[in-house]
């Protein structure tokens, strides 16, 4: 979610147990995997957050690798990158991203997934529709108790996390927020 001033971007920690693709982990942080999840919203810069969501870490692992190889890139770019991974991804559900980038005084929100990029959105949503379709319901709830949609936004993220009906959801909620102030 973007505005003049701030971009945040909201993730949980939860990973698929069976959803391990091309990760290996050791005995000892599988079960820490396993128990907490992992961050899937990484703050690459002093101007670029990528998150992810799918449980895929292969291929949010490649994205990351790829940028670190290239040492130096366009930040309008890193949604190609970005792309490049999700057509190569077993189906269109096993990696999706957000990319939230501030450039030349602007803040841009880009989302990858469905095979596509949405450039300069105000808000979106990646992962699980049942999870996104809970927090609409309860950010619009706010409306009519008086509250500030922008307001509840975390309240009501923190609850989809810790109580959506899809159990792919779940663990911590994370929100990185960039106030360019």
């Amino acid at each position: 979610e973007t505005d003049l001033a701030n971009v945040s971007v909201y993730t949980d920690t939860k990973i698929g147990l069976d959803n391990y693709s091309g990760a290996s982990f050791s005995p000892v942080r599988r079960s820490m995997v396993e128990k907490y999840g992992v961050v899937k919203c990484t703050i690459c810069n002093n101007n670029l957050c990528v998150a992810f969501a799918g449980n895929n870490i292969a291929f949010a692992t490649a994205l990351f690798r790829r940028l670190c190889d290239l040492k130096s890139f366009e930040l309008a770019d890193v949604a190609e990158y970005a792309l490049s991974f999700h057509k190569g991804a077993e189906s269109v559900d096993s990696i999706e991203y957000i990319i939230a980038y501030y450039e030349e005084g602007i803040f841009h929100l880009d989302c990858v997934k469905n095979n596509t990029i949405m450039r300069d959105v105000p808000n979106c949503y990646i992962g699980s529709v049942e999870a996104f379709k809970t927090f609409q319901k309860i950010r619009y709830e706010s409306i009519a108790k008086g509250q500030s949609i922008k307001d509840f936004t975390d309240r009501a993220f923190r609850d989809v996390v810790n109580g959506c009906s899809d159990d792919s959801v779940g663990g911590f909620a994370i929100r990185a927020t960039y106030n360019h102030n």
